[in-house]
């Protein structure tokens, strides 16, 4: 029992880390891509962009993630599991839902990162608005 609390501790200081630094950098082909920066440039973009937001890029992600897991687990699941379909017709098009299904959730993925990348890129690069003091009223001078 010990053991495997300890397996399901490390796999916790991994698991939840490496998801922080994914949503930190998730951003950052699109900062390489739009802004010219390089590598390291791009990493520290996204990195900004994405603080104090990526508990809803992991909700977004995580909502994408349902919407397309019944349609994958649907058109995959059978091909795993029934040996007696190897060559059968149903194979070959349960194969073609299956990659019809990973090239739109691809396509969604990308538009998906795009939108996310321009809706932060404008919230955070927003010029900061400076209201003006009004100008203090002439004095009349009745004489």
């Amino acid at each position: 029992m010990l053991l495997l609390n300890l397996a399901a501790l490390g796999a916790i200081l991994f698991i939840v880390p490496g998801i922080i630094i994914a949503l930190a950098l998730w951003l950052a082909l699109p900062a390489m891509i739009f802004e010219g920066k390089d590598v390291s440039e791009s990493l520290q973009r996204s990195r900004d962009l994405t603080r104090d937001n990526r508990w809803r890029l992991l909700g977004l992600y995580v909502l994408s993630a349902l919407v397309f897991l019944p349609a994958s687990l649907l058109t995959s699941f059978p091909l795993e599991s029934d040996p007696d379909t190897a060559f059968s017709p149903l194979r070959g098009l349960l194969l073609i839902l299956n990659l019809a299904v990973s090239i739109l959730q691809a396509i969604f993925m990308v538009v998906l990162t795009v939108t996310i990348y321009r809706e932060l890129r404008a919230l955070k690069d927003r010029p900061a608005v400076v209201v003006a003091p009004e100008p203090a009223p002439e004095p009349s001078g009745a004489a």
